[in-house]
């Protein structure tokens, strides 16, 4: 191991007067000086110097230490005898130490004293030849002529030690002697505090217990639920004051009757056997009941019946606890109706409605019976809850439904399934003229107008008819039928039923064929437009342009696109169409100008779904404005029938245009179409 601190610090050093007291040189540092005036002095020569007279002198052992805790210095006090003293010289002065990791601990100490100049106290173990011994270091550094030593000064701390423990002892007996006697003082004291505890206990448990017996009782008696207690013979030993409240019947007449008072049993003749058998089996039952009251009504209760048993698990007594759960009963019966009626009509919903439908089939297929289904829908009810509110509309469909409840048989179902759509379930048909006839009927009473606040309401409806088995043999089927043939009654201009055919299902598959075919056109753009001019007859003129949409079939090449055109009213792409043909025909009316075919206006035809979209007019005239053309060189052309339907919302619609300079004509009119 290399020395603790190898620098030189001559600089700031003094010079030692070995004739300085011992007590001086510790407390005041005066070893970090030289020893002789001239610097020289060998480690040899320590015992012949004062410091080595004075260290030998002292008694309590003494130790001078070097850089590398090597020991050159002893005095006798450190051993037994001086040769023993002699045998430390040359050892490293951490194997003193009984613990080799203390004594690692304690040259780290040392080290820092070195380093440092400061003094070190350090109570530790110390082994020194023949002897063991506590005591307390202290650590000083010096330098001996060119060398710095480290002194080390053991006070025994063995008679300390010693008084400490003998101290510790004496105390360690006082103490035992005194818990000792605390402990007899304290049982003695416990005894008497049991004794009193105990007395105290057994008072307060009677007391608790006849305090526990009365809020039992008041419990009981403050219940809302009735309670009887009954012996092994079934006679009614208590009952509080719900039993009274309950059925009405005052307690006093009901002490000492017998449970069959009671009618729990009587109204099926099994539940009484299966209440005894219970009380043997497991000593309990439970469930609902119906009972009498003292007036005569008869209401739903939940029971309870259980056993009473003593420490010998024998049966003493009955306790019965029973509610009235009549609100209960009400409460679960509206949340019944809720669940399968519709709250504003009270027809059946679309799941009670879905749920009958299933049981007709399978009760038709058994009896071998027709089943006919209607779906009805109010033609233009939206224009009733625009103008009129959608207060006024709910109390037009109340109205509906009660007319078609009248115009059906009690094993009919009228049904609401949502809007101002209604179907209708007839089981047991004998064959298709009985629902002609009926369909007929609800069509005529729709002609009577309705008085709803006052106001006489006219309604039209149409009507969609599908027939179980003839046309399918499922509800999902049946109902899909139905609604394809309402679909055809409406086309048809509406007040109109229609019987489903197998041909609906086919145009269907055409229809569903022509709106894929629509919308691949317009994500492929496969739309163009033809221009055909209009002639002036009297002069032979051009007197305008009429725009025609055209469609690039991938085979067949350009065709009209007149058979696309219903599909994309119905799916709603007549809007983005229309809009489409009017960029285009913007951007066509630009080009004729900037060629000077001036003046030249052009036609466009224009669907009433377009019409009937909200923000339709602002949505046209934006697109004139971001064209940059002008609205006189634009004419919408309309069909008779686009202004016959919604006259009012259309006519604003108009006059929005007009407001515009955009000029509106009817197109093919006197034919109904376009």
């Amino acid at each position: 191991m290399g020395p603790i601190n190898s620098e030189n610090d001559n600089s700031d050093t003094e010079k030692l007067s070995l004739r300085q007291p011992l007590e001086t040189i510790i407390m005041e540092g005066g070893f970090d000086r030289d020893v002789s005036e001239t610097g020289s002095f060998f480690i040899a020569d320590v015992e012949a110097t004062y410091l080595g007279k004075l260290l030998s002198a002292l008694p309590m052992p003494a130790l001078l230490v070097d850089q590398w805790f090597t020991i050159i210095f002893a005095n006798e006090a450190s051993a037994s005898s001086s040769s023993d003293a002699e045998r430390l010289r040359g050892k490293d002065v951490r194997t003193l130490f009984l613990d080799a990791s203390h004594g690692a601990k304690i040259g780290e100490i040392f080290q820092n004293v070195f380093s440092r100049k400061k003094l070190a106290i350090v109570e530790t173990l110390l082994r020194l030849p023949n002897k063991k011994m506590w005591c307390r270091l202290h650590a000083r550094r010096l330098r001996l002529g060119y060398e710095r030593l480290l002194l080390i000064l053991a006070e025994d701390l063995t008679l300390e030690k010693r008084q400490i423990n003998l101290r510790s002892r004496h105390q360690k007996e006082l103490k035992q002697a005194h818990d000792q006697l605390e402990k007899r003082v304290q049982e003695r004291t416990a005894e008497l505090m049991d004794l009193t505890k105990r007395l105290q206990q057994e008072i307060s448990d009677r007391a608790q217990a006849e305090s526990e017996l009365e809020l039992s009782a008041r419990m009981i008696e403050s219940s809302t639920e009735a309670i009887l207690l009954i012996d092994v013979d079934g006679v009614i030993l208590r009952a509080n004051e719900a039993v009274a409240a309950i059925t009405g019947y005052p307690k006093s007449r009901l002490i000492g009757q017998s449970m069959e008072f009671f009618q729990w049993g009587r109204r099926y003749s099994d539940l009484s056997q299966k209440i005894r058998q219970a009380m043997v089996e497991s000593g309990e039952w439970r469930g609902e009941v119906w009972d009498r009251r003292m007036d005569g009504n008869i209401y739903p209760a939940l029971l309870s019946i259980s056993a009473i048993r003593n420490d010998k698990w024998e049966t003493t007594h009955y306790v019965c606890i029973f509610s009235d759960i009549s609100k209960i009963k009400q409460t679960q019966k509206h949340l019944q109706r809720l669940a399968h009626y519709d709250s504003l009509t009270g027809l059946p919903n679309r799941a009670l409605f879905q749920d009958r439908l299933s049981q007709a089939l399978v009760l038709a297929q058994r009896h071998d019976k027709m089943v006919t289904l209607m779906l009805l829908d109010l033609d233009r009810f939206k224009n009733i809850n625009d103008t009129m509110g959608h207060g006024f509309g709910d109390k037009v469909l109340i109205a509906v439904a009660e007319r078609l409840k009248n115009n059906l048989r009690t094993s009919d179902t009228a049904a609401r399934l949502g809007g101002d759509e209604f179907v209708l379930l007839l089981p047991s048909m004998s064959s298709t003229h009985g629902a002609i006839t009926v369909a007929q009927n609800i069509l005529n009473d729709f002609t009577k107008p309705l008085t709803i606040e006052g106001r006489e309401v006219f309604l039209s409806a149409s009507v969609g008819v599908s027939t179980y088995p003839n046309d399918c043999d499922t509800p999902e089927k049946l109902l899909r039928n139905v609604d394809m043939a309402l679909h055809y009654a409406k086309e048809r201009g509406k007040n109109h039923f229609r019987f489903y055919s197998h041909e609906m299902n086919e145009l269907a598959v055409r229809r569903q064929r022509l709106e894929h075919i629509l919308r691949m056109s317009m994500s492929r753009d496969l739309f163009l437009l033809y221009y055909q001019p209009m002639l002036d007859i009297s002069t032979g003129r051009i007197a305008g342009i009429e725009a025609l949409l055209r469609w690039r079939h991938p085979v067949h090449g350009v065709m009209s696109a007149a058979n696309l055109i219903p599909v994309a009213e119905e799916t709603g792409l007549i809007v983005e169409i229309g809009d489409w043909v009017l960029r285009k025909v913007c951007d066509q009316v630009k080009k004729w100008n900037d060629l000077g075919f001036r003046g030249l206006r052009t036609a466009i035809n224009v669907s009433a779904r377009q019409l009937k979209q909200r923000g339709s007019a602002e949505a046209m005239v934006k697109i004139l404005e971001q064209s940059f053309t002008d609205p006189r060189l634009v004419e919408f052309e309309l069909t008779e029938s686009v202004i016959m339907e919604d006259t009012e919302e259309t006519i604003d619609v108009f006059q929005k245009l007009r407001n515009h300079g955009i000029r509106l004509s009817i197109d093919d009119f006197g034919t109904g179409y376009s």
